[in-house]
């Protein structure tokens, strides 16, 4: 499969053929190894574009490639078609590429040349539009990365942060961390609790569209997130939360509601709203969960029955 432009050699394939003889699935050209000619990439895109999107690729998905951008490949037929490819625009050759390291296909990278473009019009890339297509791509097939670990570091780092504050200040030097750096802490694990269910919500969605597969790893962490769970683990998350608002304002009557000297019933006020955040957010999202199983017609069963490939 190649550009049609003109710009690769297809009489130039043994090195390709030989790596499929070799048992490998995917084979892809490298034009930084074989050689891009004078005029046949901006250097916009040479130095800039496709290092950026490879190097975001190789991170997110640990990919072996060097230029995941290139236009020429081979590949076994009956390996790229178990994927399940749907892109219907440019992103169908970084579907290819992405699901094929997901799925722990064995691909290879081999050198070839790019040429100028042989068409008599111009080129219908555009450079940042078509970066983004492609960026936005690696982010909608990479949940991990988009939200699961910036969501976990967040709420982590938040909750251990509020939990320190609440009870007592931290000073740095000449700087003391107070309430006021507790309203920010309990923001980011809010923050980074709802940016872990927006992982489970992006999975199932790109599951549903046989964009990803479902892990094991993920099946277990559905079966623990059901519906039920979720209700009587956020209601009692909520309800620690409003009975720590209680506290709060029974706080604030022994004071006659007068104006309150310290930081002691702002730490209080952080600390239950974080709680009934929390809560209502565990609860809300278990319903949109179930909601996401309606859809794809396993509501009883969410998404236990789905068979991995």
């Amino acid at each position: 499969m190649g550009d049609s432009d003109d710009s690769y050699d297809f009489a130039s394939l043994s090195t390709f053929v030989e790596k499929l003889e070799a048992g490998y699935d995917l084979v892809v050209g490298n034009r930084f190894q074989g050689g891009i000619m004078t005029g046949a990439m901006p250097p916009l895109h040479r130095y800039f574009g496709n290092p950026l999107l490879t190097a975001i690729g190789r991170l997110l998905y640990n990919c072996p490639l060097n230029n995941f951008n290139c236009g020429l490949r081979g590949f076994r037929r009956d390996a790229i078609l178990r994927l399940g490819l749907s892109s219907p625009g440019m992103e169908f050759a970084i579907e290819m590429i992405v699901k094929s390291a997901i799925h722990g296909l064995r691909i290879v990278e081999v050198p070839t040349t790019l040429s100028p473009d042989g068409r008599g019009r111009p080129p219908h890339l555009r450079s940042w539009r078509d970066g983004w297509r492609s960026l936005r791509f690696y982010l909608l097939l990479s949940p991990e990365g988009l939200f699961l670990y910036p969501g976990l570091a967040l709420a982590t780092l938040g909750l251990l942060a509020s939990s320190v504050l609440v009870f007592t200040n931290v000073q740095i030097g000449h700087v003391t961390f107070a309430q006021h750096t507790l309203v920010i802490t309990s923001a980011l694990t809010v923050v980074g609790i709802q940016s872990t269910f927006f992982w489970i919500f992006a999975k199932s969605v790109a599951i549903q569209k046989k964009l990803l597969f479902a892990s094991p790893r993920f099946l277990a962490i559905r079966r623990l997130l059901n519906l039920e769970r979720c209700l009587v683990g956020g209601s009692l998350l909520a309800a620690v939360g409003f009975a720590i608002a209680c506290y709060g304002l029974f706080y604030w009557f022994q004071l006659s509601f007068r104006e309150v000297r310290g930081d002691t019933l702002i730490k209080i006020v952080c600390a239950a709203s974080m709680m009934i955040s929390i809560g209502f957010q565990f609860i809300f999202s278990s319903f949109l969960l179930y909601l996401l199983d309606q859809q794809s017609g396993q509501a009883e069963a969410g998404f236990l029955d789905l068979k991995l490939p």
